[in-house]
């Protein structure tokens, strides 16, 4: 898509422009407003269109592990570290892979984006009586009671970055799996996700 082709150029374009260039500065937030708006018409995208899953019993710990690689590039650049804690034995999900990822990179960034540099957004799972719970706790400043209630509405965020819709579209994808999504709270005290997905032997 066009969006492909305007960030392999100026990729290109920022490895021949040393940091000491003139034009070092402009090529690069060429790039990351490149990457912005690449975000912003994906997000758009999975709003629009319906939801068709494609479920399969799958290790929830392999979709993690090849998910967070997309989102610690952006962890990095933030300044937070990313925890992931998986124990073994976790049973596997009736899941979607492809669009499980979407709701863990959407948790991830927001909670990287709500996260002040030095902090840590942390990833666990547990086990309970016929589903698993997937918990994204973030060390950032937490969410506002008034805000609580607008999260997961379609275009409703506290950001300056992006478009509002990525909370929205997790609480589809979950639903659809006939999971459910939680949010604990505390202002100044971090927040934590909770996604709670069916086992793959409670869907039998």
């Amino acid at each position: 898509n066009p969006i492909a082709g305007l960030r392999g150029a100026i990729e290109i374009l920022a490895v021949e422009h040393a940091r000491e260039d003139p034009h070092f500065d402009i090529v690069q937030e060429t790039l990351a407003q490149i990457r912005r708006l690449d975000s912003l018409v994906k997000d758009l995208l999975a709003f629009a269109k319906p939801i068709s899953l494609k479920l399969d019993s799958v290790p929830l710990h392999l979709v993690l592990e090849a998910t967070v690689p997309f989102v610690r590039p952006s962890a990095d650049e933030a300044g937070v570290a990313l925890s992931l804690e998986i124990p073994a034995g976790v049973p596997p999900a009736l899941l979607d892979p492809q669009q499980i990822q979407q709701v863990i990179v959407n948790l991830l960034m927001n909670g990287i984006q709500a996260t002040p540099p030095g902090g840590t957004v942390a990833v666990s799972a547990r086990t309970l009586t016929g589903e698993l719970a997937l918990a994204v706790r973030d060390t950032g400043s937490g969410i506002k009671p008034g805000d609580l209630k607008h999260i997961f509405e379609p275009f409703f965020t506290t950001q300056h970055i992006g478009t509002g819709l990525g909370l929205s579209i997790v609480q589809r994808i979950v639903s659809a799996h006939a999971g459910r999504i939680e949010v604990e709270t505390r202002e100044g005290g971090g927040t934590t996700f909770t996604v709670y997905l069916p086992t793959a032997a409670g869907r039998v």
